[in-house]
């Protein structure tokens, strides 16, 4: 059990020490369906309220702009992305697509999770991430690094 447990924002978020009696903040995710725990990195427990109300509040800010905290997995993204793609089929004019077009989209998205390991996080893909990729334990790719 938690010691010094303290909540915050009408019991919207609580603080409590750890065994090393340093401030922990732990709030529920209804929408997500699970918890945030992070350390607050201070013993102070001044210190501790004002970083968790600040951290609570971005948080807030964050879910109001729709976005969530915990990332989804790539395969779940490319899962997403080829659903809605799926809607453009049959559509006439520059927005729609042929069913071809579709088949094409899946073709390649399947090798690209073939090649990035697709339950990681989107939130861990970079700007470099294509640029050196393994295959049966060898390295194929890395021709440079972009900035």
């Amino acid at each position: 059990m938690p010691k010094n447990e303290v909540r915050i924002y009408n019991s919207k978020a609580v603080i409590y020490q750890n065994d090393y009696d340093v401030w922990q903040f732990r709030m529920w995710l209804a929408d997500e369906d699970k918890y945030i725990r992070q350390s607050l990195r201070t013993k102070d427990k001044a210190k501790a309220i004002a970083d968790a109300e600040a951290l609570y509040e971005d948080i807030k800010y964050m879910k109001r702009r729709g976005k969530k905290y915990y990332s989804i997995s790539i395969k779940k993204a490319v899962e997403m992305y080829i659903e809605d793609k799926a809607k453009y089929v049959g559509i006439v004019g520059a927005i729609g697509i042929v069913e071809g077009r579709l088949t094409t989209i899946k073709a390649h998205l399947k090798h690209f999770l073939e090649y990035v390991h697709k339950d990681a996080k989107v939130k861990d893909l970079s700007i470099n991430t294509l640029l050196s990729y393994e295959r049966e334990g060898e390295t194929i790719g890395h021709l440079y690094k972009l900035p």
